[in-house]
């Protein structure tokens, strides 16, 4: 079973309150540090793999391992900087969203 990118990005906008192509009605805004680190994370994976994706169909082969980076790597080498600073910027958020997860309320 093949899995959609774009199933990410749904998720994330709904987490966050907006409405998805298969919604028939917004849902209220979820504002809760759970909701919105999961969207973040998400999001980033959504665009992660539709420039993954995207570059696989203009003949890019994906190196094995560390294939975050080399997506980077190969849109800055295609010189599309913007494309690959927003990307890199919502590998940051992501990063910051799954691993920094210090708790500010005061409860143990």
């Amino acid at each position: 079973m093949s899995f959609a990118a774009e199933e990410f990005y749904a998720l994330a906008t709904w987490l966050c309150g907006g409405v998805t192509p298969s919604a028939q009605n917004q849902i209220a805004v979820r504002t809760d540090e759970v909701a919105i680190r999961t969207a973040i994370s998400r999001t980033y994976y959504a665009a992660h793999l539709l420039a993954r994706d995207a570059l696989v169909k203009k003949g890019w082969t994906p190196p094995r391992g560390e294939v975050h980076g080399a997506v980077l790597a190969e849109l800055r080498r295609r010189n599309k900087m913007r494309l690959a600073g927003d990307l890199a910027k919502l590998q940051r958020l992501r990063n910051h969203a799954d691993y920094h997860v210090e708790c500010n309320s005061g409860h143990s």
